[in-house]
């Protein structure tokens, strides 16, 4: 079960309707959970390259990347490090919980 799908599906109806791009951002390959893993430096490696952008986006933005819960912020990082290379302007981030 994708925890941050079903919590970006609430945060997209209640606050953004208009702006469905759920599909934006997928994952290369599996990662390990990073909350499971030590140290900030192996959580960066863990997820870094996990992301790519699903077709071309141009110069778009502000993004409102939703993650289900925010540790070291590794992954959130990664995340929108991706989507700014591809072409967004800003990206901001919605945790609905913080973790450690």
């Amino acid at each position: 079960m994708d925890h941050a799908a079903l919590i970006a599906d609430a945060v997209k109806k209640i606050f953004v309707p208009w702006a469905d791009r759920s599909s934006l951002l997928t994952r290369t390959r599996h990662v390990p959970a990073n909350a499971k893993l030590p140290a900030n430096e192996i959580r960066a490696a863990n997820v870094s390259g996990a992301f790519k952008v699903i077709g071309p986006i141009g110069r778009i933005g502000p993004i409102l990347l939703v993650d289900d819960i925010f540790t070291t912020g590794a992954t959130a990082i990664e995340a929108a490090k991706t989507l700014i290379s591809a072409g967004a302007s800003q990206v901001y981030l919605f945790t609905l919980a913080t973790g450690e």
